[in-house]
């Protein structure tokens, strides 16, 4: 169902935008992504071996690229912020729905710990 909608969505942003909107708006989305990335790295750094400080720098640098990224286009497209900001509202918003719907049976925390035994016991 992600998939198709995904599909769905990607070809009517093709049709009614034009090349400059949908650069900003994957750049938008590749760094919304990678802070996260980095914000999950600085929260887990302690189980999975990693530098606190270059997760905070990511993460860091991220936003601080997202906040130009938007700058520039307020400036020179502000309907595209409108519509980037309407995608991640729905995309928290279906989130949201999937875990109150789906209710992960194991945390993330009790997930990693299972896969190091796991990975321990085999190797």
């Amino acid at each position: 169902v992600g998939l198709l909608a995904t599909g769905l969505g990607t070809l009517v942003l093709v049709n009614v935008a034009n090349l400059e909107s949908i650069s900003t708006m994957g750049s938008s989305a590749f760094l919304i992504v990678f802070a996260t990335v980095n914000y999950a790295n600085y929260r887990l750094r302690q189980e999975v071996g990693s530098s606190g400080a270059l997760a905070l720098t990511g993460l860091l640098l991220c936003l601080l690229a997202l906040a130009a990224v938007v700058y520039y286009t307020l400036t020179t497209n502000p309907l595209i912020v409108l519509v980037l900001a309407g995608m991640l509202i729905v995309s928290f918003a279906v989130q949201i729905a999937l875990v109150v719907v789906r209710r992960p049976r194991v945390k993330l925390k009790e997930q990693f710990h299972l896969r190091k035994a796991n990975a321990a016991s085999t190797g």
